[in-house]
């Protein structure tokens, strides 16, 4: 799984890693759902797992300035969608 994500271009790394959480995800369901008696030892498999992890934290900092008739469109992780209309007479 990890090669099939360093084969996706920068850009459709993210979407690619969040599908395949979706699938395991649900396939982890129907297993414990099938076995409910591994749950606690999962659980403690998880937990050993995270104390092994680097400690992290994710900030995003944007800072956008528009003057006078300036229009910007910003996105900090996905998609932005732009549909221009003719301006409107103010009322």
């Amino acid at each position: 799984m990890a090669a099939q994500l360093e084969q996706q271009p920068d850009h459709e790394r993210e979407g690619a890693r969040q599908e395949l959480v979706i699938g395991w995800t649900a396939r982890l369901s129907d297993f414990l759902e099938d076995n409910p008696e591994v749950a606690a030892e999962l659980r403690e498999l998880i937990d050993r797992v995270r104390v092994g992890l680097p400690e992290t934290s994710h900030v995003a900092r944007q800072s956008v300035h528009a003057r006078d008739h300036a229009v910007q469109y910003v996105s900090q992780h996905g998609n932005v969608y732009v549909n221009h209309h003719a301006p409107q007479e103010p009322r």
